[in-house]
């Protein structure tokens, strides 16, 4: 009987020691827990230089995006200029410079923010916009048809590669 007491009351000083130290108990003062860490908090500022091409190099984009950080979320700033390099004129098959910029929204999917065309020999246009809550930012450049008219559309098979310009995630 001994034995069975000793049991019963090491079983009860157990169970009344998890209970005690289990989540809904309060604790002796102190600091309160660190909150979980911010997908940004640990970034530096991010910035790279870019360029890409269509096929056939008729086309290129070429630039620098600066992403910057704060605890909850980041700005993405994207500049570059938009190089028409095909010589051949209308009649001959020239056609015009095209890039299409998309980025993959943090909780969202990809989504094209801007489209730019030019047209004209050896001559640029520029770039410039910004985009928050960004993950990952890629672009491709391509050719399209004179005169230029929205929506731009690639003329399929000029595009060059997808080109990831910023992502977060490896």
């Amino acid at each position: 009987m001994n034995g069975s007491w000793r049991t019963t009351f090491t079983t009860a000083a157990l169970l009344i020691g998890s209970a005690l130290s289990g989540p809904g108990v309060a604790r002796a003062a102190g600091p309160p827990p660190s909150p979980p860490p911010s997908l940004f908090a640990s970034q530096a500022e991010y910035n790279r230089d870019w360029q890409a091409y269509a096929k056939l190099d008729r086309a290129k984009a070429a630039g620098h995006i600066k992403v910057t950080y704060t605890s909850l979320s980041n700005r993405a700033h994207v500049t570059g200029r938009l190089w028409d390099k095909d010589n051949r004129p209308i009649h001959l098959g020239g056609k015009c410079a095209y890039v299409r910029f998309q980025g993959r929204t943090i909780g969202g999917g990809w989504t094209t923010k801007r489209e730019f065309g030019h047209c004209g020999a050896n001559t640029f246009k520029p770039i410039d916009f910004t985009w928050q809550h960004v993950d990952a930012v890629r672009l491709v450049v391509c050719q399209t048809k004179w005169p230029l008219k929205q929506p731009l559309v690639p003329v399929p098979g000029t595009c060059g590669p997808l080109t990831y310009i910023y992502n977060i995630l490896p």
